[in-house]
């Protein structure tokens, strides 16, 4: 399930920023926007969900290889946050990093269920649908 959710959520967000990034960062209240940048975070976005997507009936080592490449991409987006946030509204800043660090917060715990059942081929649907 969670896996799903994250494919609807980085392909809703990703594709108006790939597709129109000026208009779409303009209309949230950006002054400056690199249209290459936003384009190749939402190529990541969207490559992202759509391992999600593909992954959720995938093994066990699938599923922790998933994990590891969210905890890894979240946690380099609060780093860019935190070292950015001069260029940021506080507000926004602290709204991001606290969204992002609940995401990795949960995905830490979803991985240390895993790790602890010690489940051995295939992770079972009720977790992953």
């Amino acid at each position: 399930m969670w896996f799903v959710a994250h494919f609807a959520v980085d392909w809703a967000v990703g594709i108006p920023l790939l597709v129109a990034p000026e208009s779409l960062l303009r209309f949230f209240g950006w002054h400056e926007i690199d249209p290459i940048a936003t384009r190749l975070f939402a190529a990541a976005l969207l490559a992202i969900g759509g391992q999600s997507l593909l992954g959720r009936n995938g093994s066990v080592n699938e599923f922790r290889a998933m994990l590891n490449l969210k905890l890894i991409w979240a946690e380099a987006a609060v780093i860019a946050l935190w070292y950015r946030r001069t260029v940021w509204r506080r507000c926004l800043d602290l709204a991001w990093t606290c969204r992002l660090r609940r995401l990795l917060l949960r995905l830490a715990l979803l991985a240390d269920q895993n790790r602890s059942r010690g489940a051995a081929g295939r992770v079972p649907k009720s977790h992953l649908s």
